[in-house]
């Protein structure tokens, strides 16, 4: 079993807090260029794609959305987490439930990105407690850590330093 560490920058993780926030759901990409070491395979989040925005309980990504971030992918070694947020909005008009889960509906769509690549991973985001962020993923095939940092994983001449402090907590 792989164990990957996704490794979210405060710049990042206030940016999705910004659009939790918001009254209408929003849907994208998160991205990331793997960093495989012995034990883990580290995920430092680096940029943000918003493909979809639209009323509360009605934004999904598709198989369409899904090859246009591959197609901006192509010839890159980056990788992407699919996100989607569970707004204000969404909890307004569909209960505190969906402060702090999926729908039904959002894991049939992401078991269906599952069956055509194993190592997919699905982000929940919601303003619940300032920020809640859960991961939906095949955990046989991976166990998934969430480690929120205060720095730049990108930083020149940090990044060695950087996946060193993550990979000893």
């Amino acid at each position: 079993m792989i164990k990957r560490i996704i490794v979210l920058p405060a710049s990042l993780k206030d940016t999705l807090k910004e659009i939790a926030n918001k009254y209408n759901e929003c849907a994208g990409a998160l991205f990331y260029l793997p960093r495989k070491y012995e034990h883990a395979v580290v995920c430092p989040l680096s940029h943000i794609l918003i493909l979809k925005e639209g009323t509360p309980g009605a934004v999904t990504l598709d198989y369409y959305d899904i090859k246009k971030i591959e197609k901006i992918l192509n010839n890159t070694r980056l990788n992407y987490i699919l996100f989607h947020t569970h707004s204000t909005g969404t909890i307004e008009k569909y209960g505190a439930y969906y402060g702090t889960n999926f729908s039904e509906q959002d894991k049939q769509i992401i078991n269906r990105f599952l069956r055509t690549r194993r190592d997919h991973i699905s982000m929940l985001v919601t303003p619940y407690n300032g920020l809640y962020v859960k991961f939906y993923y095949d955990s046989a095939y991976s166990d998934l850590e969430l480690k929120i940092v205060n720095w730049d994983p990108y930083e020149k001449d940090k990044v060695a330093e950087a996946i060193e402090v993550i990979l000893s907590n």
